[in-house]
């Protein structure tokens, strides 16, 4: 099966980052083939696909709402220095995986273990999430910044961006909090009366 849904990624035009996505479902790509493009997202050099068809399957997996596939796609976050795709787009695809995803993305971006700025994906992630599940990527975004003391300052930033542009007045004594605490890198930021302004706007 790999082989005939990689045969069909690699027949469809050179991806876009400006153009809308194709439909995938009007293609024949249906939630049987969800191993498939796991394998041809995240392996592209070990199923003989080229970097277009990982793409296109990354876009899949997400119009898809494959739940199952989001621990195969955060890793891809590991490839951000050297992938502009999975800079550019794997926020996007993750945000299309629903409120199921939300545990495993939030877990991913409070693990220190993993590069900043790949847990700075993960937060945007939820921020793109919380337009359609607001409450849950809200709450998902003030548990990792509870943790502000241990986050590195541009982290907590990033997550207060996020917080911000979902207006999450919640959140508001929490991020006065990090920012009293000067746990907060506020070139990310701007000042605290900005980042209330936004929230409040």
């Amino acid at each position: 099966m790999t082989t005939a849904i990689m045969q069909l990624l690699q027949q469809l035009p050179e991806p876009s980052r400006l153009a809308d996505w194709p439909k995938y479902s009007a293609l024949g790509i249906e939630p049987a083939h969800v191993s498939a493009l796991i394998e041809i997202a995240t392996n592209p050099a070990e199923s003989g696909a080229l970097q277009s068809a990982a793409v296109h399957a990354r876009r899949a997996l997400g119009q898809l709402g494959a739940g199952s596939a989001v621990g195969h796609l955060l890793n891809l976050f590991h490839q951000m220095e050297t992938d502009t795709w999975v800079v550019e787009e794997l926020p996007r695809v993750l945000a299309l995986l629903g409120r199921a995803a939300t545990p495993a993305i939030t877990a991913y971006a409070g693990n220190a273990g993993h590069p900043l700025f790949a847990r700075g994906g993960a937060v945007l992630s939820l921020e793109l999430m919380g337009a359609q599940h607001r409450g849950a990527c809200v709450q998902a975004l003030i548990g990792l910044l509870a943790n502000f003391a241990h986050n590195p300052p541009t982290l907590n930033g990033i997550i207060i961006v996020a917080l911000a542009n979902l207006k999450a007045a919640e959140a508001l004594a929490l991020i006065e909090e990090a920012f009293e605490a000067d746990a907060v890198d506020d070139l990310t930021t701007g000042d605290l009366d900005e980042i209330a302004a936004a929230i409040r706007s």
